[in-house]
């Protein structure tokens, strides 16, 4: 059962409304969390400090004005931010270790890449406007955007910056073996020939917010691994 302000919840209540494992993931968190040392009332005031500064409320005014519109009590949004700050502290302390791997993998995800192309129809026409732009005789962007048959002809043949995943596979393999600046050959893809050229890659680099947030993922693959599995006595999750 779960209760607030007064109001007692059935699981099966909760189940209904889609929250059940929400509320499940929450619960996992406080105890996880009451087992961890409180920060001391000048730390609290600081982590309040750098939110209020993080959303510029610094002026007593302004913070007011936002307890008000977000329906908190001041004691009330402190003890969010304290739980949320405790949170990724302890993430960062569970997973320190295998951040750097994990933060390879998600890596190569949110590698957003700037490229140009042609897509013709005619196997032909795309090897002569190749060659015309291999050999100088027009640059690539005023041949897509006399020839190019696709929406990319609109653009001078630019395309992105644009998050690798989110490309077809043939072009994500094409990006992982181009140097920034290769002309190719036409290739086909599916009904198109196409002429392309890599002109940016920028990889997601390690700050602040990137770790924060890649250890909250790990956080929340941890939470959903132990739900999952029902697993939530105290020693098991403690001693993983």
């Amino acid at each position: 059962m779960f209760e607030r302000d007064k109001h007692i919840f059935s699981t099966e209540q909760l189940d209904k409304w889609g929250i059940l494992e929400k509320a499940k993931k929450e619960k996992l968190k406080d105890d996880l969390l009451a087992m961890e040392e409180k920060p001391t009332t000048e730390l609290i005031e600081s982590i309040i400090n750098k939110w209020r500064d993080k959303f510029n409320l610094e002026s007593k005014a302004s913070f007011q004005k936002w307890l008000e519109n977000a329906n908190f009590s001041k004691s009330k949004h402190e003890s969010i931010i304290l739980r949320n700050w405790m949170w990724l502290k302890w993430c960062e302390k569970k997973f320190e270790s295998n951040l750097f791997e994990y933060f390879l993998i998600r890596k190569k995800e949110f590698l957003k890449v700037t490229y140009s192309i042609i897509k013709i129809k005619n196997k032909n026409i795309a090897t002569e406007l190749y060659i015309r732009i291999k050999e100088g005789e027009e640059p690539f962007w005023k041949m897509a955007s006399k020839f190019s048959e696709g929406d990319e002809k609109f653009s001078d043949g630019k395309v992105g910056p644009l998050f690798i995943n989110e490309l077809n596979p043939y072009l994500r393999k094409l990006i992982e073996v181009s140097n920034i600046g290769q002309l190719w050959p036409p290739k086909q893809i599916d009904n198109w020939w196409i002429i392309f050229k890599l002109e940016k890659k920028k990889e997601l680099e390690l700050k602040e917010e990137v770790k924060n947030n890649l250890l909250l993922e790990l956080g929340e693959k941890y939470l959903n691994k132990h739900i999952i599995n029902n697993d939530l006595i105290e020693t098991d999750y403690i001693n993983e």
